[in-house]
């Protein structure tokens, strides 16, 4: 699982940071008659912008979640769950959804950087902290009322059905997230 996480950041900082080199001025040939090399160059600043923030959410998200690991966060969430309840799927449920909150956390800050540094700063931000902090609330409900009813229902089938449910429980995952 490190080796993958580990992959994946690579991938992800040479990806953003191949992006953000290659977004030249050259390329306004191709789209000059939709906007002036004005609105050209502001959005190539912004992507850089967003790029770079992007870049330092990524670093940031892997060592958290890296040192979560090596400083047994993992046992000690799990050791916390389990003195709630004597349900496995209730456990599982808490788990997962403080892992869920953890990483909602870090998106929330990332998306309020985003709106009132980045966005704001290329006059492209029109949300107040008001409306931004009911959307961000709305949008952590509605995650977490997709996600628990599906958690619940794949823990209930590994606890009734035991190792055989890893079939069933990837097709519901899938699904899910088709959908």
């Amino acid at each position: 699982i490190l080796i993958a996480l580990f992959i994946r950041f690579i991938l992800f900082m040479t990806a953003t940071f191949l992006n953000i080199i290659n977004i030249i001025q050259s390329k306004y040939e191709d789209i000059k008659q939709n906007y002036s090399y004005a609105e050209y160059s502001k959005a190539c600043l912004y992507t850089k912008a967003k790029s770079k923030a992007a870049l330092i959410r990524n670093f940031l998200s892997t060592a958290l979640l890296m040192l979560f690991w090596l400083l047994p966060g993992f046992s000690y969430l799990d050791k916390f769950v389990r003195n709630i309840s004597n349900s496995d799927v209730l456990n599982g449920t808490l788990f997962i959804a403080i892992l869920m909150a953890m990483v909602l956390s870090v998106r929330t800050v990332y998306s309020g950087y985003l709106t009132f540094v980045t966005e704001q700063k290329f006059g492209f931000n029109s949300a107040t902290l008001k409306v931004w902090i009911h959307d961000q609330i709305k949008s952590i409900a509605i995650y977490y009322a997709i996600a628990l009813p599906i958690i619940v229902f794949v823990l209930t089938l590994f606890s009734i059905y035991g190792a055989n449910t890893w079939w069933i429980a990837w097709i519901i995952i899938s699904i899910a997230s088709i959908i």
